[in-house]
């Protein structure tokens, strides 16, 4: 087991990316100290269907937008919230 401490992030999905997952939300691990772009990457990582989706989404943390320089602490909500067409 790794010495390296980790963090637990849930997300929820929206719109074309739910569709894509199947699914509302999951839940990510990553290091200590990660980004809202390290979440972004691996994400995409392990879901690289939903790549295409996910380079477009904006990110909330917390119910609020944030950039993707954001670090991220253990617990954290992230929604990816893809762009929305309406007519």
């Amino acid at each position: 087991m790794s010495d390296i401490p980790a963090i637990t992030i849930r997300l929820r999905y929206f719109a074309a990316l739910r569709e894509a997952m199947g699914a509302e939300n999951g839940t990510l691990t990553l290091p200590a100290g990660a980004t809202i772009a390290d979440a972004r990457a691996a994400f995409a990582a392990q879901h690289p269907t939903a790549q295409p989706i996910l380079e477009r989404c904006v990110v909330a943390r917390n119910r609020a937008f944030a950039d993707d320089a954001v670090v991220l602490s253990d617990g954290d909500e992230v929604v990816f919230i893809p762009p929305m067409a309406g007519g």
